[in-house]
């Protein structure tokens, strides 16, 4: 299981530990003693034209006497109520206390516990009460609790003895946790349940799929329903049942309301409602619905869009962003069924855990104020997530962003008038965005200087593969590896092969037909394709920034380029006789889906005679890229929010990511020990040592050139030999003009 940290409650002296912690750093380099700076300020900084940081005079710490400012954040903190190694899943509201429905792998349990909120709107739990009740079947499954706000609430469980539910069962329970009856539903046809909700009237909503039906307690069914969206969430309103689902026509949520005397079933319209908003936060919250149900106070529609709690007031037909419990965790966290128990502070499932989430506010000092400046690729709240850990609770710093769009030429305009005016302290950009490394300070400086934080805790090879002129313009908290893998038995442990020798291996085999993927009918797109794949690694494996030269002339990658041009499409393959398999991988266990289909796999990167080439690349969606300006008012501060974000409790937020992996050694190391087995983290940390190659956003013209330059070649209009020189010095001029 991954590691988590757990969030507390901030106080101020806890603050004022960490400020100390943060903004007190020592010298290392050139001393095997540290050495002590100012905590606060710009001059505790080595200047970013100084080579090294060994020469500072040494700076006396002094108490940071800057003033303390009020300032609200979001606290997330697991509640520990639930016996050890409980999994929640699911949670209401009965008014003074929650209903808890739990297991623990072999039963299923079901708990009352009473809540308060102080005078900040903090919640605080007390004692659980463990419910004792007779269960309705020998192998029972239950789904999920809901209520109908008036104190009383139901259980929803099924029989599960044939693994599927043939029969259900509804049971009641008054607001102390006393039953009260049960009514049972047989003959099940739909095997298992999607969605469950009660209303006031006795009426109880149960879904599978697009299949609603409606039962009266005490009654039995009174309606069966035909819904236009699979209901994966369902939640009782001041108007009705609200039903939302995904739907493929519109690749949207969709809204349906269901009046629970009369069964009318409309439709919702809950993107017209005011304000109508473009494509931001609260838009993306309502076409990406709910990941769980969220049970209001005031009778208002919540979506949930893990953790992200969008209001809906359905009288006023008006919506509102009300908070985000879950913003800069782990975006791949689950968020199940939660419930509101106060105006900004929520009782809430995240990850089979009991979360408390609420909105408070806490001091921080003024000398943590950063100002940054993100520079996105669209508006879609990404990089406004990213950075959303580092205004949180825990975090000492005070966030004042401005945000810019790479695709808007007004934007950006504006982006780098104010960055040359020196109107940010840190810049968070996505990777494709080039920055000019004359206008960002130098950090390695920054690690030199720091007693928590140093080079050689990166992953081997990328603060070398991202620098330029021998210093470190930026820093990426992810990144991936991108690489080609193949067939043990055939490629061996990927050492040493070259393209001449790859096509030998395809001339010697039966079983495979081709170096690379080739399963298409149009060989133009075939090569187009193949060219794109090559020109991201060429764009970083044959070019060396530091001395502003290129090798495009070389046999390797003429090699390559004509292995691209030869290519033939065949799409009569099976998809497993390819020799070589582009690999995206952030894990010991990426290999898994082409073991299963090939056998063991090794790691090889393209051919190049030697180790292969492997590269990171750091454009990750959700992640970036941090630089501090040179006009920067605030560096400590600035650097400090750098460190947190790569912090261990961030990384590892990062290693839960599909597709991401932290850059920080030792998490990537525990992260996969606990995970996968030895023989696999073996493969993986030895390609962590092969990986030499960075891909930013400075190689995006690089590509552009590459690709520009041999689509001639792939047409048949050059040949092999003017176009490696022709692309060689096309790169020469760029390089020179760049970092020369």
């Amino acid at each position: 299981m991954k590691k988590r940290k757990k969030n507390s409650r901030i106080t101020v002296s806890v603050l004022m530990l960490l400020l100390s912690i943060l903004f007190t750093a020592c010298g290392k380099a050139g001393s095997s003693q540290p050495q002590e700076r100012i905590p606060s300020g710009e001059q505790n900084l080595p200047a970013p034209e100084q080579e090294t940081s060994a020469a500072m005079a040494t700076p006396v710490p002094t108490e940071d006497t800057s003033p303390v400012i009020r300032v609200e954040a979001v606290f997330l903190e697991e509640a520990h109520v639930l016996p050890e190694n409980a999994t929640a899943k699911s949670v209401i509201n009965l008014g003074r206390s929650l209903a808890i429905l739990w297991t623990d792998g072999t039963r299923e349990e079901v708990g009352v516990v009473p809540y308060t909120l102080d005078e900040e709107g903090a919640p605080c739990l007390g004692r659980l009460q463990q419910l004792s009740f007779e269960l309705p079947f020998e192998d029972c499954l239950s789904y999920a609790l809901s209520t109908a706000g008036d104190g009383c609430f139901y259980l929803l469980c099924g029989d599960s003895r044939e693994g599927a539910a043939l029969s259900l069962a509804v049971l009641g329970f008054d607001s102390d946790g006393n039953l009260t009856g049960t009514m049972e539903i047989p003959e099940w046809s739909q095997k298992t349940v999607d969605s469950f909700c009660a209303a006031t009237n006795g009426r109880l909503f149960i879904a599978q799929s697009n299949q609603a039906f409606v039962y009266e307690w005490g009654v039995g069914l009174v309606e069966s329903l035909q819904l236009d969206m699979p209901a994966t969430c369902v939640q009782l309103t001041n108007k009705g049942i609200v039903i939302s689902g995904f739907t493929l026509e519109t690749r949207m949520f969709k809204y349906q309301l269901l009046d629970t005397e009369s069964l009318q079933l409309m439709d919702l319209d809950v993107y017209a409602m005011e304000p109508a908003e473009t494509y931001d936060e609260l838009w993306n919250c309502l076409i990406q619905g709910s990941c769980g149900s969220c049970q209001s106070l005031d009778g208002r529609l919540l979506v949930n869009q893990n953790g992200l709690i969008c209001a809906v007031d359905l009288d006023a037909a008006t919506k509102e962003l009300l908070m985000g419990w879950n913003e800069g965790g782990n975006v791949n966290s689950v968020a199940g069924p939660s419930c509101q128990i106060g105006e900004k502070a929520f009782a809430c499932t995240l990850d089979g855990k009991l979360m408390l989430s609420w909105q408070g506010v806490v001091e921080k000092h003024e000398s943590g104020r950063v100002r940054v400046g993100l520079v996105s690729r669209s508006s879609n709240g990404s990089l406004m997530r990213y950075l959303a850990a580092a205004k949180g609770a825990d975090s000492p710093y005070t966030i004042e962003t401005q945000e810019f769009f790479l695709n808007d030429e007004v934007s950006m305009t504006k982006f780098n008038a104010e960055l040359a005016d020196g109107a940010f302290d840190l810049v968070i950009f996505c990777q494709i965005f080039s920055i000019g490394s004359s206008q960002f300070d130098d950090l390695y400086p920054y690690l030199d200087s720091d007693t928590e934080l140093c080079r050689k805790d990166f992953l081997p090879g990328l603060l070398e593969g991202m620098s330029v002129n021998g210093k470190l313009p930026q820093l990426c908290s992810a990144t991936q590896i991108f690489t080609m893998a193949g067939k043990e038995a055939l490629v061996g442990d990927g050492r040493g092969l070259t393209v001449s020798v790859c096509e030998q291996i395809v001339r010697d085999n039966n079983d495979v037909q081709s170096v690379f993927d080739n399963k298409l009918s149009d060989e133009s797109s075939l090569r187009y394709d193949t060219l794109q794949n090559l020109a991201w690694m060429a764009a970083c494996s044959f070019v060396d920034k530091n001395t502003a030269s290129c090798s495009f002339d070389s046999p390797e990658f003429k090699a390559l380029l004509e292995l691209c041009g030869n290519i033939r499409a065949n799409p009569d393959s099976t998809g497993d006789d390819f020799l070589l398999y582009v690999a995206q991988t952030s894990n010991a266990g990426s290999l898994e889906y082409l073991t299963e289909r090939l056998g063991s796999c090794s790691y090889v990167g393209y051919p190049d005679g030697g180790d292969g080439v492997h590269y990171f690349f750091t454009a990750m969606a959700d992640h970036a890229a941090m630089a501090i300006p040179g006009g920067s008012q605030n560096k400590s501060a600035a650097w400090g929010v750098i460190k947190y974000l790569l912090s261990e409790n961030q990384q590892w937020n990062v290693a839960g990511e599909i597709g991401s992996m932290p850059v920080i050694r030792s998490v990537v190391e525990e992260y996969n020990r606990q995970n996968f087995s030895g023989e696999q983290c073996e493969k993986f940390f030895d390609l962590l040592e092969r990986t030499h190659y960075v891909q930013t956003g400075a190689d995006t013209t690089i590509r552009e050139i590459i690709m520009e330059t041999c689509r001639p070649y792939l047409a048949g209009d050059k040949s092999l030999e003017e176009t490696v020189d022709l692309l060689q010095s096309k790169v020469s001029i760029y390089l020179a003009e760049q970092y020369g």
